[in-house]
């Protein structure tokens, strides 16, 4: 049954229109030399990873080899040479990130591995800009509002127009700037699929899963050719199925009764608080999903998919309220079609419902989404 369904959705792949894009994924290099320094040419190099199928190229004639537009994640090469010990090595490859490394073969009576366990260099000597790039265990780990925007208030360089608490300002895309460039200048890509919003440059065309969120690449200075503007180049890099079933159900709260009073004295009778002991403040911020990924097709066929949902209810100064609803959906297919070439197939749909009292109930809702594939 596996193998059926892995051949069905490869065919509905196959069929969907082609959109051509280079994303920010990282990428290998490598030289193979001998204990003299002398380059190796010939030897045979494997990567292996819990995303990919193994990966087999050969040594050019100065002894180099490298691996291009790999998914974030952890990887495992083994280079091999007739007559020299096997060399293991793990590495770690971020989006937006080249790394180099270098393999020193010695000769072996017999036959023999050895394992390098020397950390991922992070120097990146091919990079000729400026980036950050916000690692899964750094977008979990800091202490910041679940969204993009807020993100980029961590980002050297970049400034943003507001402060969003908690969330509070999740229903809403803050203004931002950054070296030299204005906001309308802004690329925003999802794993590497251009989806600036058409009407609003520089804009993004919809709200987004935090936690469908692998990395987070941003792009300040001296950008790659391939983007079209001489902004802020933003990338989000969602997660996607590996070799392994894993999934997480997580939630998170923020509410009026968790507020102390925060009006000063001088404030506490002005009329446009009605009495209340908070300017502007958090009724309640809900804010959870779930997500889900593995193999349908070990080592060729992936799948992952998540759900998020924010429910948004702040007051303002004057006391209105502000009720605002976010869902997103994601889903995504990665499918490793030879040795050499991976296609994805992403889609995602957010829908977005503000809801403000006045003294006259207004209401209006949106909804925006993508889908695109990418080779």
């Amino acid at each position: 049954m596996k193998r059926i369904l892995g051949l069905a959705l490869a065919l509905t792949l196959g069929l969907l229109p082609s959109a051509f894009a280079q994303g920010a994924k990282g990428s290998i290099y490598g030289k193979v030399v001998d204990e003299s320094g002398a380059v190796m040419p010939g030897a045979s190099v494997t990567l292996t990873g819990a995303n990919i199928g193994a990966m087999t190229t050969t040594a050019s004639n100065q002894g180099d080899f490298r691996f291009l537009n790999l998914d974030p994640g952890t990887y495992k090469l083994a280079v091999t040479l007739t007559g020299f010990g096997k060399q293991n090595r793990e590495v770690s490859v971020n989006a937006g990130v080249n790394v180099e490394l270098s393999f020193r073969l010695k000769v072996a009576a017999v036959e023999e591995t050895v394992t390098v366990t020397s950390e991922t260099p992070v120097v990146d000597t091919k990079k000729t800009g400026t980036s950050t790039t916000l690692t899964q265990e750094e977008l979990e780990g800091i202490p910041n509002s679940r969204d993009p925007w807020a993100v980029l208030r961590t980002i050297p360089g970049v400034l943003v127009d507001r402060l969003n608490i908690a969330g509070s300002e999740s229903g809403q895309q803050s203004y931002f700037i950054g070296k030299g460039s204005v906001q309308a200048d802004t690329q925003w890509t999802l794993d590497g699929v251009v989806i600036n919003d058409a009407g609003a440059s520089g804009s993004s065309p919809t709200y987004f899963d935090y936690d469908a969120f692998d990395q987070i690449n941003v792009t300040t200075g001296g950008t790659d050719v391939k983007m079209a503007t001489g902004g802020l180049g933003l990338n989000f890099v969602t997660k996607r199925g590996t070799n392994s079933f894993h999934g997480s159900i997580g939630g998170y709260m923020a509410h009026d009764k968790l507020q102390s009073g925060n009006v000063p004295d001088e404030l506490a009778s002005d009329s446009r608080l009605r009495g209340n002991d908070k300017a502007d403040h958090t009724d309640q911020i809900a804010d959870y999903g779930a997500e889900f990924g593995g193999p349908i097709v070990k080592d060729k066929l992936w799948f992952f998919g998540s759900y998020g949902k924010q429910d948004i209810r702040v007051a303002r100064l004057n006391q209105t309220k502000d009720k605002t609803l976010l869902k997103d959906y994601t889903a995504k297919v990665n499918w490793q079609a030879t040795s050499s070439d991976m296609i994805s197939r992403d889609i995602h749909d957010a829908r977005c419902t503000p809801f403000v009292i006045w003294p006259i109930g207004t209401r209006s809702t949106g909804r925006s989404g993508h889908n695109a594939r990418q080779i």
